[in-house]
């Protein structure tokens, strides 16, 4: 110890030694258990894996099974025809919104299946993203399996949901948020076809007004002339 003296007796250096050799004792046996319970969890991965497995399989039916009846959710109705292509929906909910504010309102919706691409505008918060958000979760949620935050929701089975919202950059690629955003949306026309779900949340915001406006268009253009995909395209 610096600028300091230190005082110490050979009962004192006895009683540090014994401390630190059991000090050492301890670690080593820890090490010991450690590497019997290793080889002990590795014997039985198997089983552990398979029991791993059915605790999380029952944990999210009893989860979702909760969430139906304090939330009073309703399993859907699928179209049965397989040409059917529409969506309709009365007392539409945000499932995450709804369990943070007691003021939350309702949406009906009816998509009818001539229409494939069809325009949101509204003023600002007005609620458009909200309400497409909502829809696209409740449609995930039919997907699964699950019961949905709706009154009553018919709707056919998608191939794909697909969503560009947000507007967010990649420092970490070097990418700005337009360019995030024309991949993303690039990508999304390449893989959705006439049996998916597409929603759009004010595409071209990452650029000028004017060049976000012809990117809109020729993104809608598409949609609705080749792969046709029911889309939700919000300004």
């Amino acid at each position: 110890m610096a600028n300091a003296e230190r005082y110490t007796s050979d009962a004192l250096l006895d009683l540090e030694r014994d401390i630190l050799e059991a000090l050492d004792k301890l670690k080593a046996r820890e090490r010991d258990k450690a590497m019997t319970l290793v080889t002990l969890v590795q014997k039985h991965s198997e089983i552990l894996n398979q029991v791993s497995s059915w605790l999380a399989e029952l944990d999210v039916f009893t989860a979702l099974a909760e969430v139906s009846v304090r939330r009073s959710y309703h399993f859907p109705h699928w179209c049965q025809d397989g040409a059917c292509r529409n969506i309709e929906a009365n007392g539409l909910r945000h499932p995450i919104l709804e369990t943070m504010t007691t003021q939350f309102v309702p949406s009906s919706v009816s998509l009818p299946e001539d229409l494939r691409v069809m325009l949101i505008t509204g003023p600002n918060m007005g609620g458009k993203s909200t309400f497409m958000r909502a829809l696209a979760l409740n449609v995930i949620l039919a997907h699964i399996g699950a019961p949905v935050a709706c009154e009553e929701l018919t709707l056919p089975i998608f191939s794909g949901i697909y969503a560009r919202i947000g507007a967010d950059d990649d420092i970490y690629r070097g990418q700005s948020t337009f360019m995030v955003e024309m991949e993303e949306m690039a990508w999304i026309l390449r893989q959705s076809d006439r049996e998916s779900f597409v929603i759009l949340d004010e595409l071209g915001r990452g650029t000028s007004t004017f060049d976000g406006m012809a990117i809109a268009q020729a993104v809608m253009e598409r949609l609705g002339s080749e792969s046709s995909p029911l889309t939700l395209f919000a300004t």
